[in-house]
């Protein structure tokens, strides 16, 4: 019989516990333990804890207080008297052991702490001993019992310290004390863990399991994950704890847009098989698992040579709890996760998504989609963790001015999912088309589908006739009767709702009320003011008869069945362009007006607006609105798509408001403007937050085609791309790791996945030479042209094509020349037409200014409404004034025609070139030559020319006019694009 024996003693070690400041040893003891050492019969292991009391006395000579008590280990556990102990007053100490998992001889130390007020003392406290288990050697040297009849020498797996992206091996030894046969196998819970362990372990065998732990998913810093072993029926979890250190932050990648918010790369690689095994945690994952199994299937560039071979048809399982240890990819549901974000693990033995949506899980799809672009199937090991930056990244397809079929709504789609958006905005409704059946209505597609040529459509067949570019072509098979148009059948439409939905994408359906009409009052000219139908006015056309009560009707039937059609929250009623003069001569609408005690026409609109925003509410639906319904009066819920850069007054009403917005700005966001070698950094660098007053109301961003100049998905690619990447980059990524020289290395791949799926996109500019060249002598043309293009070239004027030379090389020119050029890529598929001319010409002669000059240029401000720069003085004039600086002057608005007149003052011989940027049309002239017509109606256009000239000053003349577009600059240029505004000290009067 062994006794057990308790000994205390007293601590003097400095810095013994953290925190703590120990005085000199000279400072008096203050607690005294009855006994050092307290003896107890031998245990069994299996006989329950076992408590012992140590008694103690103050000897201080002020009360003493027991702060705390350490136990040495998880086997023993101390509850102590707290309260004050006066001068030879008792205390004491009750420590319980267990001995479970203790055998032989134990020394079981605890600490005591004391404070007298004045310092702190250390007893420490030994409980010694000897534990039965009546064991074999064997279960001695495996004391911790995971399951019946497995025992394990260790109870926690300890990893080492390692840099994220390493791999953690341990190898522990287990041991069966059984009588039979374990049956053994593990539990694959996280995409970090695995495991190397036998199926079976004889009666009275040991075996080495062997565990790995990928740092690549692990957070830095200390972790604990864990093991999941099965033992017969039984499910045991051993706990694994180590540390991952950082040797630096998230690394940049070289692949992906949008950014995401973290990536960091491993070492391995991921072979991702032609019929991968998908398993998925919840039903509710399924479309995003058939979105990377379609994805796959359809890629046969990513299995060349396995032609004939077609996705399994039972290879997504779902999963209930335990994840399937032998499966390609998993989708996993995790709560706490926000409606969009997701993280991507890519190991070497699979790939994890794990999400809170199946919004989310879609995302992680196209993020693995990029990566397959880049490698294959063998994929990069990745750990991805993201999430957006703004709730709302759309982009808006105009399907009235040229209709767009379901197919080609559906390439879209698979380009939107791939960058993320989250909204397709469908502009259903125009002066141009109706696009959507209503079946109570059916002349709206009868009639109002099918339109006559008009100027745009005009337009486009100059351009694919003076161009040689089929993408401006009308397609044949949209026309009836000669007439361009289409419209979506209901079944139409539910199939592109289904089609968006599998990728995260919600479709957001437009009806224009009540301008944009001319369609509908085609179809049924009884709801306009007249009786007689539509025209063109002015500027915009006639809006439907808001005084007449069928037009309400009419336009909630029309609400009524898009509700039925389209599942989405919103409904965007247009509310913009509206002509209200008709309504001042419409007796019906004079009538509404004098019973709404409304004198303003406008305000007929905004009474319109609020009533459709009450009846789509009353049906569950959110309205949106162009800009222009700021001031209706629409209650917080409404939303306000701003559009109008040139008017941020009406972005700041909707914020005050308390409305929602999405930031649409035509100068950066419009898409439908002519790309030059400015827009996709001026889109890129725009940053919608700053421009809604850093508000929280400024919920997202979206892009916008109109397609009047687009009658092709052809011509929409070009368009669009690469645009529409940089807008996704701005919507999804915060501004923080944004970065456009980052942006343009991660470009090329995706141009190069466009060549592949047809798309067509606008090539990198080709750079070297301006719209408008001057030489005195000769000029080398020295061109820099994008990658993966070759260029074709004439210098007779006439438009290139394939068999045109091919530039390779810097060019000579002596004489006065027209250069066209086109890239073409490997397909043989055109980029766009650029003219360089050139003229020989001497240096142009300073003027002769007799007098004083002043600082800055004359400026008079134009009531115009035209179509050209050279018409703006037969508007009235409305007020003049002098500038120092080229643009839209402060407080000019409205009909704007603008003429700035005065000289340049020229520092040295040379030649100069100069740039317009504007939306509509603006002329630079020098000393009475056109350097630069940048003339008519058009969006957003840059233009540049040269001017060969003397120092001194020279006749500046600059026109510009707004035809509802707001956007003029005017300076210096070089090669490389970069502007420079004229210097004030060089413009004079």
């Amino acid at each position: 019989m062994n006794k057990l024996s308790i000994t205390a003693f007293l601590l003097m070690a400095t810095g013994f516990l953290a925190g703590m400041t120990l005085r000199a040893e000279s400072t008096p003891r203050i607690l005294k333990f009855d006994s050092p050492v307290i003896e107890v019969d031998t245990i069994h292991y299996d006989a329950g804890p076992v408590t012992v009391r140590f008694g103690c006395t103050s000897i201080a000579d002020k009360d003493v207080q027991i702060l705390d008590v350490h136990a040495q280990c998880g086997c023993t556990e101390a509850v102590f008297s707290k309260e004050m102990i006066p001068p030879g007053g008792r205390g004491y100490v009750d420590v319980t052991l267990d001995p479970k998992n203790l055998f032989a001889e134990q020394n079981r130390h605890l600490t005591v702490i004391a404070t007298n007020g004045d310092y702190k003392k250390f007893n420490t406290i030994t409980v010694h001993g000897y534990v039965d288990r009546g064991v074999t050697e064997e279960e001695i040297r495996y004391p911790f019992v995971l399951a019946p009849g497995l025992r394990s020498e260790v109870e926690t797996v300890g990893m080492r310290l390692y840099e994220r992206g390493e791999s953690s091996v341990k190898e522990f030894t287990v041991y069966n004390s059984a009588d039979t046969a374990l049956a053994l196998g593990w539990i694959r819970k996280s995409p970090a863990v695995r495991a190397e362990i036998p199926d079976t372990l004889w009666a009275g065998e040991k075996c080495r399991i062997r565990v790995t732990v990928n740092t690549l998913p692990v957070k830095a810093g200390r972790y604990e994950e864990s093991l999941w072993l099965t033992v017969g029926t039984d499910t045991v979890r051993m706990p694994l704890k180590g540390a991952v250190k950082e040797t630096c932050g998230p690394q940049g990648n070289t692949v992906l847009i949008p950014e995401p918010k973290e990536i960091y790369y491993g070492q391995q690689y991921f072979l991702l098989g032609p019929f991968p095994e998908i398993s998925v945690s919840d039903s509710m994952l399924i479309p995003a698992a058939e979105y990377l199994d379609d994805a796959i299937a359809t890629n046969d560039w990513l299995w060349k040579g396995s032609a004939g071979w077609s996705k399994a048809a039972d290879n997504i399982k779902v999963f209930n709890g335990e994840r399937p240890e032998k499966t390609d990819v998993t989708f996993s549901l995790v709560k706490g996760m926000g409606p969009e974000e997701y993280s991507l693990d890519i190991l070497e033995d699979g790939i994890t998504v794990s999400s809170g949506t199946c919004q989310g899980a879609i995302h992680a799809v196209s993020t693995l989609r990029q990566f397959m672009w880049e490698s294959g199937h063998r994929l990069p090991a990745a750990s991805v963790q993201d999430s957006p930056r703004y709730p709302w990244r759309g982009a808006m397809l105009d399907v009235a001015r040229h209709f767009f079929d379901v197919d080609e709504i559906k390439m879209l789609l698979d380009r939107m999912a791939l960058y993320k958006f989250n909204r397709l905005h469908l502009h259903l409704t125009d002066d141009q088309g109706w696009r959507v059946e209503i079946p109570s209505l059916p002349r709206l597609t009868s009639e109002g589908a099918w339109g006559s040529l008009n100027s745009k459509d005009s337009l486009c067949l100059r351009l694919a006739d003076g161009l040689k570019d089929d993408k401006f072509m009308l397609p044949e098979d949209k026309m009836k009767d000669g007439m361009p148009g289409g419209y979506y059948t209901s079944e139409d439409i539910r199939t592109i709702v289904r089609y968006a939905a599998a990728r995260g994408i919600e479709i957001i359906p437009e009806v224009d009320f009540p301008g944009h009409s001319l369609a509908v009052l085609k179809a049924y000219p009884e709801l306009s003011c007249d009786g007689k139908g539509g025209a063109w006015g002015p500027v915009f056309t006639t809006p439907l008869c808001l005084g007449n009560s069928r037009t309400t009707d009419f336009c909630k039937e029309v609400f009524s069945e898009i509700f039925r059609l389209f599942p989405s929250e919103y409904i965007h009623i247009g509310g913009d362009e509206v002509d209200p003069s008709a309504w001042g001569k419409c007796p019906e609408c004079r009538r509404l007006m004098a019973s709404l005690g409304i004198s303003s026409p406008k305000d007929l609109q905004a009474h319109f607006t609020r009533d459709m925003e009450k009846f789509c509410m009353d049906n569950g639906k959110t309205i949106i609105g162009w800009d222009e319904v700021s001031g209706d009066g629409l209650s917080s819920e409404s939303m306000v798509m701003w559009w109008r850069n040139w008017v941020p007054q009406t972005l700041r009403a909707s914020i005050a408001q308390g409305h929602e917005v999405v930031v649409s700005s035509s100068e950066y966001y419009y898409l439908s403007s002519e790309q030059d070698r400015n827009s996709l950094h001026k889109t890129y660098s725009y940053d919608p937050y700053e421009a809604g007053g850093n508000s929280p109301l400024v919920i997202g961003v979206q892009g916008h085609l109109w397609s009047e100049q687009a009658p092709t998905l052809e011509s929409v690619g070009e368009r669009i791309f690469p645009r529409l990447m940089a807008i996704s980059e701005t919507g999804w990524t915060a501004p923080g790791q944004k970065d456009y020289g980052h942006f343009e290395q991660r470009l090329p791949l995706h141009l190069k996945d466009l060549d592949k799926t047809g798309w067509k996109y606008r090539f990198s500019d080709v750079s070297g030479v301006f719209d408008s060249n001057v030489f005195t002598d000769a000029v080398t043309v020295d061109l820099d042209i994008p990658e993966r293009a070759t260029l074709h070239y004439t210098l007779d004027g006439s438009i290139p094509v394939l068999a045109s030379p091919v530039y390779d090389g810097p060019l000579t020119v002596r004489e006065d020349c027209t250069m066209k050029m086109r890239c073409y890529n490997s397909r043989g598929v055109a980029g766009e037409l650029k003219t360089a001319v050139f003229r020989k010409t001497g240096y142009m002669p300073a003027a002769e200014v007799t007098g004083k000059t002043s600082d800055g240029l004359k400026v008079r401000w134009h009531d115009y409404k035209g179509e050209t720069c050279r018409e703006i003085e037969s508007a009235p004039l409305k007020k003049t004034m002098v500038c120092s600086e080229i643009g839209i002057p402060a407080g000019v608005s409205g009909n704007i025609g603008l003429i700035f007149d005065g000289y340049i003052d020229i520092p040295e011989d040379g030649i100069y070139t100069f740039y317009t940027y504007s939306d509509d049309g603006s002329i630079l002239e020098i000393d009475g030559v056109t350097v630069i017509d940048n003339d008519g109606g058009h969006p957003r256009k840059e233009k540049t020319g040269q001017a060969a000239l003397e120092a001194g000053l020279h006749r500046l003349s600059i026109r510009y006019f707004d035809s509802n577009g707001g956007i003029f600059e005017a300076g210096f240029t070089d090669r490389a694009g970069r502007h420079t505004p004229i210097p004030a000290a060089m413009l004079r009067h």
